[in-house]
């Protein structure tokens, strides 16, 4: 049986105004975060707000050896957004070797 647990990461500014949201799941007995969205105000891109939700819900991986063991999924994750990003997310990640 599956135990999934929602999350929700709000960042909001000095003045208490929502800048973004990251929305994920995690199940615990599997080991297994999801994410299932991330964004930011449209006049905040690459501002950091982000990379800074994104770092938080890495956070709630259990132990540093486990997120060393995501590490490999994560870089080709950030390389494939890397690689469509400017593209209408229609170009291929490159192949690493």
């Amino acid at each position: 049986m599956f135990r999934v647990r929602t999350l929700l990461f709000v960042a909001d500014d000095l003045h208490g105004h929502v800048t973004g949201f990251a929305h994920a799941s995690i199940e615990p007995q599997q080991r297994m975060l999801f994410l299932d969205y991330i964004t930011s105000g449209p006049r905040l891109t690459g501002r950091g707000v982000g990379g800074a939700l994104y770092d938080r819900v890495r956070e709630e991986c259990d132990s540093d050896a486990e997120r060393r063991q995501n590490a490999a999924r994560l870089r080709f994750y950030e390389g494939l957004c890397r690689a469509t990003r400017g593209a209408g997310g229609t170009t291929p990640a490159p192949r690493r070797r």
